[in-house]
């Protein structure tokens, strides 16, 4: 590896980190509203009265979405910053994104495109180099 290529940054890792930044900020706080304010949560079914070992499936649903937009913001992060470990989270989130989008086919073909082209850009020797510990 040549020394003067690691900490360059590619463009299209900056946009990324920068959509992951926006976005993880954008989710939290509609997550907010929907919580506090009682706000609907398009995507979010109030399945009330069902229980699954005591817990509400809203319930579930708002801590793992809070949790992964809370990993999607921490990623941006780690990749404006070019640091491996956003790097890896970053991946990890477009594997996820990917898999659960299989789960609504046809409608997330667009998402499962989307991620697929994340995770080869990002595997890409050239775009790998750019990250450090």
């Amino acid at each position: 590896m040549d020394s003067g290529e690691a900490g360059k940054r590619p463009f299209l890792v900056t946009l990324l980190a920068l959509l992951y930044i926006i976005w993880g900020i954008f989710m939290v706080y509609t997550l907010y509203q929907g919580v506090m304010l009682g706000l609907n949560i398009p995507g979010l079914v109030d399945i009330s009265g069902d229980l699954i070992l005591g817990i509400d499936f809203y319930i579930v649903d708002i801590a793992i979405l809070a949790s992964i937009n809370i990993l999607m913001f921490l990623s941006g992060v780690g990749l404006l910053k070019l640091k491996l470990w956003g790097y890896y989270s970053a991946i990890g989130l477009a594997v996820i994104g990917a898999l659960s989008s299989i789960l609504f086919l046809p409608i997330s073909i667009l998402g499962i495109i989307l991620n697929l082209g994340i995770i080869y850009y990002l595997t890409r020797a050239r775009v790998r180099r750019s990250f450090t510990w």
